[in-house]
């Protein structure tokens, strides 16, 4: 069980450090699960490739559409502010997604 525990840490710490380094993006360290809950509201009002972001909603469906990566919807939670990702995957795939991430919010305009 220490070993599922510290390997989850070093995900938990790796999507935080990543994350954390987009701009626009913020997020508070979780005290339980394997879910991060950002703060993408800056991201809201901006535009890629012409569709306005207008929520969250629009936010995840365009991410899956255009970054191939899959978020859920705050909204679904509850707050019109935020997304959930898991990290309870293969640090490859954090890395991978968050610079899917990275890229998508560098090209909104």
């Amino acid at each position: 069980m220490a070993g599922v525990r510290e390997q989850l840490h070093r995900q938990r710490e790796t999507a935080l450090q990543l994350l954390n380094r987009i701009p626009g993006l913020s997020c508070v360290t979780p005290n339980g699960a394997f879910y991060l809950f950002p703060d993408v509201s800056a991201l809201l009002g901006k535009s890629y490739a012409g569709q306005r972001l207008d929520s969250v909603d629009v936010l995840a469906e365009m991410l899956l559409e255009h970054a191939h990566i899959a978020v859920v919807p705050g909204s679904a939670f509850g707050s019109a502010r935020h997304v959930r990702i898991s990290y309870a995957i293969p640090v490859a795939d954090i890395t991978t997604g968050l610079a899917s991430l990275s890229d998508f919010v560098e090209a909104l305009s």
